[in-house]
């Protein structure tokens, strides 16, 4: 379903789990509020597109830590996003976002690793399977990352018993958590998504 126009707030949270260390702490989680203003309806015929939205605000990213391993910045962002209507209720969804980074007092060369522009597109049904892609490069122009979300309603195969979705993730770069944000990651992870 589309957005209406309006504000939103968002909260989402990402945690990495150490399952081969013996006590299996959580390595690194990032906690991410955000606030925008979403406006829709935007003349979109020139792309041929369905449809042609904006969203404009400012965001908190932390891992909730002190002390060396401490790290966190704010950013304003600005972030259009179209969408191309297929058959068989299949959509496409390109998004590109371009921030601006503040407060980098603990972690100032975490732009060269995160980067100040983003690309994220996807494929998928609204009642079944969806791939996401997201991208970033560092301002360096030395540094990316690369994601691909593979996801599945989970509603059908449990006969309605569980609303979620089966989740398949790939992700190659750096800045895949904050407290590691200038090593680089390959990973393949399993796992549920509530929303996606």
């Amino acid at each position: 379903s589309e957005r209406r126009d309006g504000l939103y707030f968002s909260f989402s949270q990402t945690s990495l789990w150490d399952l081969s260390s013996e006590s299996k702490p959580f390595y690194d989680s990032s906690y991410r509020p955000e606030v925008w203003w979403h406006q829709g309806g935007l003349p979109h015929e020139w792309l041929g597109a369905a449809g042609l939205d904006v969203q404009a605000g400012i965001g908190h990213e932390s891992n909730g830590q002190s002390g060396g391993i401490s790290r966190n910045l704010n950013h304003l962002f600005f972030r259009p996003v179209a969408r191309w209507d297929l058959p068989k209720q299949w959509q496409i969804h390109v998004a590109p976002r371009i921030r601006m980074l503040m407060g980098l007092d603990d972690n100032p060369d975490l732009p060269r690793y995160r980067g100040i522009f983003d690309l994220t597109a996807d494929i998928g049904q609204y009642d079944g399977v969806k791939v996401s892609t997201s991208t970033h490069i560092g301002t360096q122009l030395d540094r990316a990352s690369f994601q691909m979300d593979l996801t599945y309603p989970m509603l059908d195969l449990t006969h309605g018993w569980i609303n979620c979705y089966a989740h398949l993730q790939w992700f190659s770069g750096y800045a895949e958590s904050l407290r590691a944000y200038d090593q680089r990651s390959d990973r393949v992870l399993i796992g549920l998504s509530f929303i996606r």
